[in-house]
């Protein structure tokens, strides 16, 4: 949430899509629909700093804490699990 911009928000829960976009959201003003960009000197666009509001991290965990409904999907994939450490072994025994 403190890194997707709102064209984004289809990749976060769907319990919390509406603290990006609807005007009554607390949290509303961490998602300006236009900002400035500063080149720097920069020849590209995508090279430029982006100037966003900072994000009152006590806000946005309390607005998500609030209207947290996640499905059971959701809550298995929050969850610590297993971490796996894949590697691949040569005829010869060595790994590559």
């Amino acid at each position: 949430m403190s890194v997707f911009p709102l064209a984004s928000s289809a990749g976060v829960p769907a319990c919390f899509r509406h603290l990006m976009a609807d005007n009554d959201s607390p949290i509303i003003d961490f998602y300006p629909p236009s900002f400035q960009l500063d080149l720097n000197d920069e020849a590209f666009m995508w090279m430029a700093v982006v100037l966003l509001p900072f994000i009152d991290r006590k806000r946005l965990r309390a607005a998500m804490l609030a209207n947290r409904n996640l499905s059971a999907d959701e809550e298995k994939r929050n969850k610590m699990g297993t971490n796996f450490i894949f590697f691949n072994v040569d005829e010869e025994g060595m790994l590559e």
